[in-house]
């Protein structure tokens, strides 16, 4: 499941993080164990340490300018990146459109069939079958 959030500034992290989390702990009635970042400022500082530790969660940092140690994501963010710019492309919108055409594009991946898997990744998170009877072309 992808989850995509737009901030303004990279002081908004810690916040978005916390209702991320808030969110994730609601729906999948689990505390999360451990988080994996990049080393960029916004998860580096005191006030994030300080709340990874007070919540107990293991904050697992990758190896700086090695974008491998965390594939999955970075897979993750290069095929709703690509796909944006693709329906961007196609539909002819300005760059403006940017985060619409991001957060369709989470949504429709989240909501879609997967390979070798019997639900997606909406199924697995909710426990609902996504009705997609309101996507349309963008």
């Amino acid at each position: 499941m992808y989850f995509t959030y737009f901030l303004r500034n990279k002081s908004d992290t810690l916040i978005t993080f916390k209702n991320f989390k808030e969110k994730c702990e609601n729906v999948l009635r689990k505390k999360i164990k451990r988080i994996r970042t990049d080393n960029g400022t916004e998860f580096i500082n005191d006030a994030f340490r300080e709340f990874t530790n007070k919540e107990g969660i293991e904050h697992q940092k990758t190896v700086p300018y090695n974008p491998e140690s965390n594939g999955k994501v970075e897979r993750g963010n290069r095929v709703i990146l690509e796909r944006a710019r693709t329906l961007l492309y196609e539909s002819g919108l300005p760059l403006r459109f940017w985060a619409e055409a991001v957060a369709y594009v989470t949504h429709a991946v989240n909501v879609s069939p997967r390979k070798n898997k019997d639900r997606t990744p909406y199924e697995i998170w909710s426990g609902k079958v996504p009705n997609i009877s309101y996507l349309r072309i963008f």
